[in-house]
């Protein structure tokens, strides 16, 4: 079979193709196309000249600016692989100019497909993409929620500084809401009716807040030392918005979350203590096992690896995690072992003997989430199950 090799140097608002068979010869010089839909449908008119089949379409790693590309060409049935950029740079520094342009990348690219050092993209491998965007966007919302409700405290302190302590535990509840968006200002609560205070404080919270706990709270508003502000006061009412918005958003992802990782069927989930959203972010930040080539490659990437110190012959006794990598898949992995040493003897003896060590709690679950690593490294390359017994 006569390879169509089409290699593509990505770049954010332009790409270059070029095709070359499986000969060497230069079927398509290299061109430019735009990143849209009219470019890729240039790119389309060229391909349409050969098989479907015969057509393997290359292009290095480049953060997200391949993506469009990608689902594009994949859902059109062609096959595609992405190259490790350390791979090409191999080849260009055999020309002894070692060029750089990007005419020269796209021919690069198609030449290494000669190779055929690749593997083509599947349908996990799209998914494992659409899941690390949604648990990195619900960080993004879990962080924006925090913010929110750290900035509405600070608000409430000055409108109403006794609030947050009549409320405790249950300030962000529903019913502390419910009360919120209607009065900001404690001097309205104070003149509420106390039936119609107290109603409001029994259906939003299960009726935990009685009669008694509504007199006492307008007992408080009625002598509080709050500032009258209707700006702040405005702020409540919009911080528990975007409070309850974010909420809204966050619940939204997870189910589109449950719903990939059941798809991808992530060994992960059958780990007592390690819930949907933690075995989604492990799962997605690793992306295709294959691409480390052994377990101390994925700690590493998980920035769990050792920060090494030494000089002369000065060596440091104890050295700390590295952090760099995933900082995602790092928290994951400790969040992951804080409940496994809760939840399995195997986990729980070797978190007790890293801190018999003297290793501090967040020490000895860096370590235990380095020995988690290595486990998980076997068994998603041998695709079998956990034994964590």
């Amino acid at each position: 079979m006569n390879k169509i090799n089409v290699g593509i140097d990505i770049a954010k608002n332009e790409h270059y193709a070029s095709f070359i068979n499986s000969s060497g010869e230069i079927l398509v010089k290299p061109f430019k196309f735009t990143n849209d839909l009219t470019g890729f449908k240039i790119l389309e008119d060229k391909l349409k000249l050969y098989s479907t089949n015969d057509i393997i379409i290359g292009f290095e790693s480049t953060a997200h600016y391949a993506n469009s590309l990608m689902f594009y060409f994949f859902n059109k049935g062609y096959n595609l692989t992405i190259i490790n950029p350390l791979k090409t740079h191999a080849l260009r520094n055999i020309n002894i100019r070692g060029a750089k342009t990007d005419r020269i990348d796209a021919n690069l690219i198609a030449t290494f497909l000669r190779s055929n050092d690749y593997k083509l993209v599947g349908q996990k491998f799209i998914d494992l993409i659409e899941l690390k965007t949604l648990v990195r966007s619900r960080q993004n919302i879990v962080t924006s929620r925090t913010k929110a409700k750290i900035q509405l405290i600070s608000v409430l302190d000055q409108v109403f500084p006794e609030y947050a302590s009549f409320f405790k535990d249950s300030l962000h509840g529903k019913a502390s809401y419910s009360l919120l968006k209607e009065y900001q200002n404690p001097k309205e609560i104070s003149k509420l009716h106390l039936t119609k205070l107290t109603n409001l404080l029994l259906d939003n919270s299960h009726k935990r807040f009685d009669k008694n706990k509504a007199h006492a709270l307008k007992e408080l508003a009625k002598f509080s030392i709050g500032l009258e502000n209707k700006a702040l006061e405005l702020n409540i009412k919009h911080y528990i918005e975007q409070i309850e918005m974010f909420g809204k958003q966050k619940t939204e992802l997870e189910k589109r979350i449950s719903i990939l990782l059941g798809n991808l069927d992530c060994p992960l989930t059958s780990i007592k203590g390690i819930g949907t959203v933690t075995a989604a972010t492990i799962i997605a930040e690793i992306g295709d096992i294959n691409r480390f080539k052994n377990s101390s490659k994925l700690v590493a990437f998980a920035g769990l690896d050792p920060k090494v110190k030494q000089s002369g012959n000065f060596n440091a006794s104890s050295v700390r995690m590295s952090k760099r990598g995933s900082r995602q898949l790092r928290y994951a992995l400790i969040f992951a072992c804080e409940n496994l040493a809760r939840n399995t003897t195997t986990f729980a003896d070797y978190y007790t003997k890293k801190r018999d060590e003297g290793k501090s709690h967040y020490q000895a679950l860096g370590h235990c989430a380095g020995k988690f690593i290595r486990i998980l490294f076997r068994v998603l390359k041998d695709n079998t199950e956990f034994n964590l017994i």
